[in-house]
């Protein structure tokens, strides 16, 4: 997994992608994600809770980006991995 956070000079947007294709979603929305205190389901609501997200209104820009050789989606677009 790659993840890129950035101070833009205008407002920025947060950007998927799994196995270096686009993806239209969080492909991460259904996994729980902890660390430390933190603990939330999903890559934008973490980012949320660490005060990093691309919300349009600050100068952030965030990229996410899973690669692996075994992916399986709930979706055609893409936008939801199946966990295991």
């Amino acid at each position: 997994m790659e993840v890129a956070l950035a101070e833009t000079e205008r407002p920025g947007k947060l950007f998927y992608a799994v196995n270096y294709s686009p993806s239209f979603d969080d492909p991460l929305a259904r996994l729980a994600l902890a660390a430390g205190d933190l603990a939330s389901t999903g890559a934008a609501s973490f980012l949320r809770q660490l005060d990093a997200y691309p919300d349009g209104r600050n100068n952030r820009a965030a990229a996410i980006h899973l690669i692996s050789p075994a992916v399986s989606f709930l979706d055609k677009g893409k936008s939801t991995l199946a966990l295991r």
